[in-house]
């Protein structure tokens, strides 16, 4: 997991330059695009969802990864709370779609950790990262704004 800003993601160590193009090509399209719904950037290599979801209290919340894409999660609008893990998962889903969907959830994250989210904070989640999206602040629902940019890594250089 990395965590930074839309204002200094340029310099965060750890992205590779061409993630941070990617970024960049996020933040332009969410620019141009408010609206909700998903906008290819490199048709399924590289493409941007725009969503209106409601957090919601963390034991609500299932906790998910993927294997084949990393998520750029960037907060627009709202606030919400991201727990995560420290360690890769290894651990069996309690749910598995990975093969059709690239997400397994499962309800428990090992020695979880949590990221108050704030407009403008992004945070990147590489495959096998466990992560718990739309908690509620103070398990007080509301509805955020956010968009995830999802990137295959077998397109990262």
């Amino acid at each position: 997991m990395i965590a930074s800003t839309i204002q200094d993601y340029q310099q965060t160590y750890g992205l590779s330059p061409q993630l941070k193009t990617l970024i960049e090509q996020a933040l332009a399209i969410i620019e141009r695009h408010p609206d909700e719904g998903r906008y290819d950037i490199e048709g399924d290599a590289a493409f941007v969802l725009v969503s209106r979801p409601q957090t919601e209290p963390h034991a609500q919340r299932p906790a998910e990864l993927h294997h084949r894409y990393l998520d750029v999660q960037i907060l627009l609008e709202g606030e919400e709370v991201l727990g995560y893990g420290l360690a890769q998962c290894h651990a069996t889903p309690e749910q598995d779609h990975l093969k059709e969907k690239d997400i397994a959830f499962f309800t428990a994250i090992p020695n979880e950790q949590f990221l108050h989210f704030q407009p403008g904070n992004l945070v990147v989640f590489l495959p096998k990262e466990l992560h718990r999206p739309l908690c509620a602040v103070k398990d007080s629902p509301q509805q955020i704004k956010k968009a995830v940019l999802k990137v295959r890594m077998d397109f990262l250089n």
